[in-house]
């Protein structure tokens, strides 16, 4: 069973109907003579398929990216609707029931937004949230518009900045075996950490106090 929808130029703009398929149900959305979302699908579980007859999950989106800018190649979007020159935040939340009446609470979340809401400027940071027992969700790490990246700060001093109390502030481990290696480059020469820079030798390591060099 269906309701059709048409004008006096076009009797079959789309519909919204119904069926029964070898005991699976489903509802469908169709424009244009396609069918173009469900609810339900194999498993009748109520899942919503965009572009999709059979969604897999909760939500299940097929269909071709679309290039908005540069490398962004998407198939959702997801905008605030605040004034432009107002402070705009466009994210996922990720919530989880926490207690045994059913209660649910944000846990996470990963938020874009504008560097500025001045007029014309559309440069973008992308943070990721987090949340300590007893506290609110709060940000870890930010990505910025130039490709920054901050974690435990948003203010960053390089390329990549870590601010925490923790003991270790970059823990590198590697299973590879025995022959293990850590590079840090420039143009201007490589330090390696590990054995064999080009062969099998093992490294060692001088400062030069006076002339603040390190040495291998």
């Amino acid at each position: 069973s269906r309701i059709q929808f048409g004008s006096v130029s076009d009797n079959d703009i789309g519909h919204i109907g119904g069926y029964y398929n070898s005991g699976n149900e489903y509802l469908f959305f169709s424009v244009d003579g396609s069918t173009r979302m469900v609810i339900g699908g194999a498993t009748n579980a109520g899942n919503v398929g965009i572009g999709t007859n059979d969604p897999e999950s909760v939500v299940n989106i097929v269909g071709a990216d679309s290039t908005q800018s540069g490398t962004a190649r998407v198939q959702l979007t997801i905008q605030d609707d605040a004034a432009y020159n107002s402070a705009q935040y466009s994210g996922i939340a990720f919530s989880q029931k926490w207690h045994s009446d059913g209660r649910d609470t944000p846990t996470s979340a990963i938020v874009g937004s504008r560097d500025s809401t001045s007029d014309g400027q559309y440069g973008g940071y992308l943070t990721f949230h987090t949340r300590t027992q007893g506290e609110n969700v709060a940000e870890r790490m930010r990505i910025t518009s130039t490709g920054l990246l901050g974690i435990g700060t948003n203010s960053m001093s390089g390329h990549v900045h870590t601010y925490s109390d923790q003991r270790y502030m970059l823990y590198l481990e590697s299973t590879y075996g025995t022959d293990r290696k850590y590079w840090f480059r420039n143009d201007g020469g490589t330090l390696q950490l590990g054995e064999g820079a080009q062969g099998d030798a093992q490294v060692g390591f001088t400062f030069d106090t006076a002339n603040k060099e390190f040495g291998i």
